[in-house]
């Protein structure tokens, strides 16, 4: 009979973009984070300790590495426990502090990014193997209704995977509406640009629900933002105070980098804005 190969820990694809590594003793890995490095390095990434934490915090700075190749960025972070890479990008971002901190990360990269991201991730979960690591990674779910199917035999506040419900209270069911909300329901939200979007609700946790778009992933929608669609609702609609802070911004970049052409037709239309 084969022996069962010895691991020090388990490497897995997970959080969308991040390879994440556990360690089964309580010590860094730094021939583990060291074939990482050189792998990223072949790969024509660039690999130094990340700036943000070197300057705020210097003690730390030898534990927190960046990179980035062609636009897709990444951030290292090695503990005693494990180590986690996350791949981001700042092309198309929702968050202000930028694509770090934003959800789906691999459903906003550029469709060539996400292929060279999925190559990238491969090859540092075979390296890290090679290391010792026992690759984890789940089956990656086909579509949205797989996911949340997924997803719920993980959770331990639902206690079957079957998309049925609600087993929740009924402030956390409540839509924009009033109406209480059960799985399988159809409901719109507005995504951010204002525009409709048409799904399947199924119950996630506390007041967020998943709603299934036909997309690769669900979109994660808190149930007050869920509402019934009426024919008189504009297709599109973006808040008033956000559009203003967003020119808002724009215009502080284009003066910043002296593009005051640009800066100047922003604040003619933040007026504009403000007195509509």
């Amino acid at each position: 009979m084969e022996e069962k190969m010895t691991t020090i820990g388990t490497v897995s694809l997970a959080h969308d973009t991040s390879i994440c590594v556990q360690n089964k003793e309580g010590d860094e890995n730094w021939q583990a984070l060291d074939e990482c490095r050189k792998l990223m390095k072949r790969l024509g990434f660039s690999f130094h300790q990340d700036p943000g934490t070197k300057k705020r915090y210097p003690t730390l700075a030898k534990l927190h590495h960046h990179g980035e190749r062609n636009g897709l960025q990444f951030h290292s972070n090695i503990y005693p426990m494990g180590m986690k890479i996350e791949f981001y990008q700042d092309i198309n971002t929702v968050n202000q502090s930028g694509g770090r901190y934003d959800f789906d990360k691999l459903e906003k990269m550029p469709y060539l990014m996400a292929l060279k991201f999925k190559s990238v991730a491969s090859q540092l979960i075979e390296t890290l193997q090679g290391c010792g690591y026992e690759n984890t990674t789940k089956p990656e779910p086909k579509n949205a209704h797989e996911f949340i199917r997924q997803h719920r035999r993980e959770e331990w506040h639902h206690e079957t995977d079957d998309l049925i419900g609600p087993d929740t209270d009924d402030y956390n069911r409540k839509d924009k509406d009033g109406a209480l909300l059960s799985d399988g329901m159809i409901r719109w939200f507005r995504d951010t640009k204002g525009r409709l979007v048409r799904g399947t609700v199924y119950h996630n946790i506390n007041n967020m629900w998943w709603v299934d778009i036909n997309a690769r992933r669900p979109r994660n929608i808190a149930c007050f933002n869920l509402f019934t669609y009426e024919p008189s609702m504009a297709r599109k609609s973006f808040p008033r105070d956000k559009s203003i802070g967003k020119m808002q911004t724009v215009m502080k970049k284009a003066t910043e980098t002296q593009n005051f052409e640009k800066a100047i037709q922003l604040r003619d239309a933040i007026i504009r804005r403000k007195s509509a």
